[in-house]
């Protein structure tokens, strides 16, 4: 019995210290935060430019003139590089992943970020793989481009943007677009493509008196919502016999386009191309419901 009491003492004893020298193969892994801070001069201009590979991307306005980065990530997992040249007044952001091969269960990418009001923003995003919620509302944003490659993706411009935007450019591929309060870019032209996943984009807003919109969708439902004071002009171009589309109730036909029924008196003119490809086609003429 002494000797067996002997035995699992010893045995004890090597375990603890095995797994003392060697920890369990399921420990978590070490999570890392990355932060940083830039005051940006107002009134200038300045170009942003995100590059991430994945994760969860949140962006938000914040009054000031501080540009503020925040991110929490799995250490081994990814690589952070941030740099801002003041002289050439400019701000960019890398986000990478080491590796895709394995299992990433466990990783923890969370990427936040705030744009300031007071100074003047070119804003790029090229995210690869995540969940994207931007808020670009009441900034002063002279143009956006932002590309997805997969993934669910939520814009809004929940304020007017306070100058008038030259370019808006979203380019989604594979997932859901949600895209909210788009005349509050207060853009002169849009060009909007999606690849595959259902788009929703809401043209309400503090529109200019004279923009255009390109709308273009591979595979999937399309819904297109403007505010009934908005006059329409708006051609589509259906993918054969396989998109589905009901003209708008009381516009008129002329040539290729059809026209809203306010389009020679209204105060603000919106012309449209859609090509909705593959699925149903929805487009709204709505009232003005609490638009901004």
């Amino acid at each position: 019995m002494a000797s067996s009491r002997r035995l699992l003492s010893l045995l004890s004893a090597g375990l603890t210290g095995f797994l003392l020298i060697c920890p369990p193969a399921f420990s978590q892994p070490t999570t890392a935060r990355f932060q940083e801070a830039y005051s940006l001069d107002s009134g200038e201009i300045y170009s942003v430019n995100l590059e991430i590979d994945a994760g969860d991307v949140v962006v938000l306005p914040a009054e000031g003139r501080e540009l503020s980065v925040a991110i929490s990530y799995t250490k081994d997992e990814f690589r952070v590089h941030s740099d801002f040249d003041k002289k050439r007044r400019r701000v960019e952001l890398e986000f990478e992943k080491n590796d895709w091969v394995g299992d990433h269960d466990n990783v923890v990418g969370e990427v936040r970020i705030k744009l300031p009001t007071d100074a003047r923003l070119e804003f790029s995003a090229n995210v690869k793989a995540g969940e994207i919620d931007i808020d670009l509302g009441g900034l002063s944003l002279q143009s956006v481009d932002l590309k997805t490659w997969a993934g669910s993706v939520k814009v809004d411009f929940s304020e007017p943007n306070q100058v008038e935007m030259h370019d808006l450019e979203i380019n989604t591929k594979v997932g859901e677009t949600e895209l909210t309060h788009l005349g509050n870019a207060r853009f002169r032209e849009a060009s909007i493509n999606g690849g595959i996943g259902e788009m929703h984009a809401d043209f309400r807003g503090a529109l200019l008196n004279d923009s255009r919109a390109d709308v273009d969708l591979d595979i999937g439902e399309t819904e297109i919502i403007v505010s009934e004071s908005v006059g329409v002009s708006l051609r589509v171009s259906k993918f054969l016999f396989l998109t589905d589309f009901d003209p708008p109730r009381g516009f008129r036909k002329s040539g290729r386009y059809y026209y809203s029924s306010n389009y020679d008196e209204a105060t603000k003119n919106l012309s449209m191309r859609v090509s909705p490809g593959l699925g149903h086609f929805q487009f709204e003429h709505h009232q003005n419901w609490s638009e901004r």
